[in-house]
Formats: C-alpha cells, sequence, structure tokens
C-alpha cells in the first residue's frame, strides 16, 4: 500500500461495542488517524489527548501523532475483526484463525496487486 488509507473494524471486548480504526500507510508505516464508536467508553480506552466530536451518527477521536511499523492484533473468536482497503475486506478470523496476526507496511508491483485482487481469486 502506498500512501493508502484502510479501516480496521472490531468488536470492543470490554464493553462489546464496535470500534473502526481509520489508518493510513505512508512512508513504509502505518498511521492511526481516528476511532470511531457509538460508545464513548470504548474511545476514551485509548487514552488520547482531546476528546470526541459527533460524526454521522457515532462519536470520532482524533489519533495524536503516531508512526506504527507493524500492527500485532490478537484474533479472537466473535471479535468481528475485519480489515477493509476499499477493494478488499478481510475477516481476521476466517483468515488466521483464533490466534494472532502481525501486519506490515508493504508494496508490491502493480500486476502482482491486480492479480491478487481478482475477484475469481
Amino acid at each position: 500500500m502506498r500512501d493508502s488509507a484502510f479501516t480496521y473494524t472490531y468488536r470492543q471486548s470490554i464493553y462489546d461495542v464496535a470500534v473502526r480504526e481509520e489508518l493510513r500507510v505512508a512512508d513504509g508505516v502505518f498511521r492511526i488517524e481516528r476511532a470511531v464508536s457509538t460508545d464513548l467508553r470504548a474511545l476514551e480506552y485509548f487514552r488520547w489527548p482531546g476528546s470526541a466530536s459527533e460524526a454521522d451518527g457515532a462519536l470520532a477521536w482524533r489519533a495524536p501523532d503516531n508512526r506504527i511499523d507493524r500492527l500485532d492484533i490478537a484474533v479472537v473468536a466473535r471479535g468481528d475483526q475485519i480489515i477493509d482497503t476499499g477493494v478488499r475486506r478481510l475477516s481476521l478470523e476466517d483468515a488466521f484463525g483464533d490466534t494472532g496476526a502481525s501486519v506490515r507496511a508493504a508494496s508490491r508491483p502493480l500486476a502482482a496487486w491486480l492479480w491478487s485482487a481478482l475477484p475469481w481469486r
């Protein structure tokens, strides 16, 4: 992904509510831009400075400046964990089972990306 936006959605286990993290890949690292949920407590869990604002019937909290080399995600049953690039939607439980996933920012030649994005694959 080159300067690409994507979302990571999941069911927050403490408050049992949906959370959407909006991320961007740029310069080989991830940046969390904001988190969105209908439950303020799920956003406060991040302990980011600032406060939530209304956004399309939910609450959004802008993340502080951050750079993350790798996303380490504990995949859990009933976590409803999805990575959505806008072109592909990946259920982490279907892809990895009840385990962990480590995601790194990477780019591939256009032909390889197109091949993997074909719907019949």
